[in-house]
C-alpha cells in the first residue's frame, strides 16, 4: 500500500482545486495511515507564470468567450497540437523547476493530478526516470482535450463512458481508463432531510426552490437571471450564490428581491443548497455539473462558455440529464413549463441517477491505494 500520496492541481478556475480537495478528503477519511499532501503547482511556479496563468483564463472567459472557445478548439486539433507541443513542454519545464525539485524531495508513491499542467510536468519526469512513482490524471470535464494526453500516465480517471470512448479513439489504452466520475465531496451524495435543511437555511417549506449559481469565479449573467426569475407568476423562492465575485454579492445583497430568497457569497455548504433546490440554474463546469448529478438536482445550463463548458453541456444534454437555454431571458418561461409539467423533472432525475457518480472521490481513493509499484 502507498505510504505517501501527492494530490496536485492548478488554481485556474475553482473546479480543479475542488476536485483535488475532494480526493484528499476521501483519502484522509478512509486511509489514516497514508501521508497525504495537497499542492497547487502554481505555488511552485515562476512568479510571473503564477500571477498570469489564472488571470488570463478568467479574462478570456469573461470578456472574450468566443475567442477563448476558438483557441480551445484549435489547440485540440491533432496537427496544431503536434506543432505547438514542443513549445508548450518548454514553457512548462521552465516554469515548474521548483515544483520538480520539491516533487523529488517528497518522492510520493502515487500522484493524483487534477489539471493537465501538473499531469504533463510529472509525466515528463516519469518518461525521464526522474520520478518512479505512479501517476493518475483526473480529467475534470465530460470531454477530453489534447492537453490531457501526456505520455507516462498510468491511469486516466474520467466522468462517463463517452469520455472513455473518446480517449480510446485518441489512442489511449482502454486498460488505462477508469470511469469513476469527477471527484466531488462525499456530502453531495448523502441522503438529506429536505424540510430540516430548509428550516436550517431560513427558507420556506413547500415553495418551488431555484438555486442560481455562478461557479467559484462568480461569472455569468447572474443579475439577468435573477431579474427574470423575480418576475415568475408562480410561487417560488431563490437561492443565489455569487462565488468569489464580491461586487456581485454586495449588489444583490442590497437588492430588495421581489420573491423570497437568500444571497450567498462563496458558499461552503453547496451540498445543502443543492439538496433543497428543485432546479439549479448555472454553468456547465465539470465540478458543478458533477455535484448537481450527485445531488440528483436537475441543472438548467445557461449560455455555456465556448470550449469545455459547451462540450460538457453537449455530453449531458445527450444523456438527457440537463436542460439548456441560450440566454437568460428564456429562464422564466422554462421554469413555468417545469412547474406545469413536474413529470419532466422526474424524467430528468431518472436520467441523472443513471450517470451520477456520488462516490467518485472514495472510488478514486481506492484506485490510488491499489496502485502497485
Amino acid at each position: 500500500m502507498p505510504k505517501k500520496i501527492l494530490i496536485t492541481y492548478a488554481s485556474a478556475g475553482a473546479g480543479h482545486k475542488r476536485a483535488a480537495e475532494a480526493a484528499a478528503g476521501a483519502l484522509r477519511k478512509k486511509y489514516k495511515d497514508v501521508k497525504i499532501e495537497l499542492w497547487d503547482i502554481l505555488d511552485y511556479s515562476s512568479f510571473l507564470f503564477q500571477k498570469t496563468y489564472s488571470a488570463i483564463y478568467l479574462f478570456a472567459i469573461t470578456y472574450m468567450p468566443l475567442i477563448w472557445g476558438m483557441v480551445y478548439l484549435v489547440l485540440d486539433n491533432p496537427v496544431i497540437y503536434f506543432i505547438i507541443s514542443p513549445l508548450r513542454r518548454l514553457i512548462n519545464k521552465l516554469n515548474s523547476r521548483r515544483f520538480v525539485q520539491f516533487l523529488g524531495q517528497l518522492d510520493p508513491d502515487v500522484v493524483i493530478s487534477t489539471h493537465f499542467y501538473s499531469s504533463e510536468v510529472i509525466a515528463h519526469q516519469r518518461r525521464n526516470n526522474r520520478y518512479r512513482g505512479r501517476l493518475i490524471s483526473v480529467i475534470t470535464d465530460f470531454r477530453t482535450h489534447s492537453f490531457w494526453l501526456a505520455r507516462g500516465i498510468d491511469k486516466f480517471v474520467v466522468a462517463v463512458q463517452s469520455t472513455k470512448k473518446e480517449l480510446i479513439k485518441k489512442g489511449i489504452d482502454q486498460n488505462k481508463i477508469e470511469v469513476l466520475g469527477i471527484p466531488i465531496g462525499h456530502a453531495f451524495g448523502e441522503p438529506k432531510n429536505k424540510d430540516l435543511l430548509l428550516e436550517k437555511l431560513g427558507l420556506q417549506k413547500g415553495l418551488f426552490t431555484i438555486l442560481v449559481v455562478s461557479g467559484g469565479l462568480g461569472v455569468g449573467p447572474i443579475e439577468e437571471l435573477v431579474a427574470e426569475l423575480e418576475g415568475l407568476s408562480r410561487p417560488a423562492q431563490l437561492i443565489i450564490v455569487c462565488g468569489n465575485n464580491k461586487p456581485l454579492y454586495q449588489k444583490l445583497s442590497n437588492k430588495q428581491l421581489k420573491i423570497p430568497g437568500k444571497v450567498y457569497g462563496f458558499s461552503r455548504n453547496m451540498h445543502e443548497l443543492m439538496a433543497v433546490s428543485d432546479v439549479i440554474v448555472g454553468k456547465s463546469g465539470g465540478l458543478t455539473s458533477s455535484e448537481c448529478l450527485a445531488s440528483n438536482s436537475p441543472l438548467i445550463i445557461v449560455a455555456p462558455v465556448p470550449g469545455q463548458e459547451t462540450r460538457n453541456c453537449d455530453v449531458l444534454a445527450g444523456e438527457k440529464a440537463v436542460l439548456k437555454i441560450k440566454k437568460a431571458g428564456e429562464i422564466r418561461g422554462l421554469v413555468i413549463e417545469l412547474l406545469d409539467n413536474p413529470q419532466e423533472l422526474d424524467r430528468i432525475k431518472e436520467n441523472i441517477r443513471r450517470i451520477a457518480k456520488p462516490n467518485s472521490a472514495l472510488d478514486l481513493a481506492g484506485l490510488a491505494i491499489g496502485m502497485k509499484d
